[in-house]
This record gives C-alpha cells, sequence and structure tokens, in this order.
C-alpha cells in the first residue's frame, strides 16, 4: 500500500500532506518530514538529514536510533561544560586495525547483549556510567556481561547539541 501510493502521488506529481504516528511509514514516503510536539514542529527535514543531524536531543530522543553521550563526562577533548554528543547506533563499532586513526576510540563494558532477528543488541557503560549500544549483525555471538570492548566512532559521526 505504501509503494502504491508513493508511486500515485509520484505520477500525478501531486504534493500530499500525509500524517502519521509511524516512523517507518514517515520515512518511506516522505520527501521532507516533521516531527512535531504539543501542536509545534520541532523539525522538517529530509528523512535522511533527520536521521543524520537531528536539531535537538528530544527529536533524537524519539527516533530512537541514537547513542547520547552528556558532554560533561566525558574525557578530552570530547568534553564540554554543556550539551550531549549523539551519534547513530550504525556508527558505533567495534575497533580494527583498519579504523580510521581520527576515529573516537575508546573502552566499554559490556552490561547485557539481547539477540533479535535484525542484530544483537548488546547493551555498554563507559567512562563510568554512560549507557552505549552496539548493533552486530545477527547471528554474532554476544559478548559476556562484563567484557571490556575496544570501540569506535568516526570522527564525523558523533554531533553536538547543547541540552
Amino acid at each position: 500500500l505504501r509503494r502504491s501510493f508513493r508511486q500515485l502521488q509520484r505520477e500525478l506529481g501531486q504534493s500530499c500532506v500525509l500524517v502519521t504516528h509511524d516512523r517507518d511509514e514517515a520515512f518511506e514516503l516522505a520527501d521532507q518530514v516533521a516531527v512535531m510536539f504539543d501542536g509545534r514542529i520541532e523539525q522538517c527535514s529530509p528523512p535522511a538529514e533527520l536521521w543524520q543531524r537531528p536539531r535537538t536531543l528530544r527529536v533524537a530522543d524519539f527516533l530512537g536510533a541514537f547513542n547520547r553521550l552528556d558532554a560533561r563526562r566525558l574525557p578530552a577533548p570530547w568534553q564540554r561544560e554543556q550539551g550531549s554528543w549523539i551519534s547513530p547506533l550504525s556508527a558505533l563499532q567495534p575497533a580494527t586495525p583498519d579504523t580510521p586513526a581520527d576515529a573516537w576510540r575508546f573502552t566499554a563494558r559490556v552490561v547485557a547483549a539481547h539477540p533479535g532477528l535484525q542484530h544483537t543488541s548488546v547493551e555498554l557503560s563507559a567512562w563510568g556510567d554512560q549507557a552505549l549500544v552496539l548493533n552486530l549483525p545477527p547471528g554474532s555471538a554476544p559478548p559476556p556481561p562484563g567484557t571490556a570492548l575496544e570501540l569506535a566512532l568516526p570522527s564525523s559521526a558523533p554531533h553536538w547539541l547543547a541540552d
């Protein structure tokens, strides 16, 4: 139904306003997605831009696909007096010899692992009690709780937002 709607809209060359509470539907059908809270548009952007650069923590939290780090509790040079660094969950990866030299490298401890159909979600703790999520490919053997993992974030992935 979604594909048929999108195809019809393109064939007719008509603009449409679709109101939905289904994020997948919004991202599949829209050229622009407006995220609203309390009757006000918080951000209106193309879907890819919304996923890459949400403008507020509220939008990032709503999308739910980001690691959020309290910038006050991070080591230099990432530390800030306020705000948070956010990064798409997909950007966090195990560090390898091929990891670019400018990537953010750090160690985190495994808190829990949750195998799923699309990925294994690994809950992590870094820099004290900062919570992170690492998604591993389906079928990956999850590391046991307490395991230390060397991780990396590409330097282009984290995006700083004031709280």
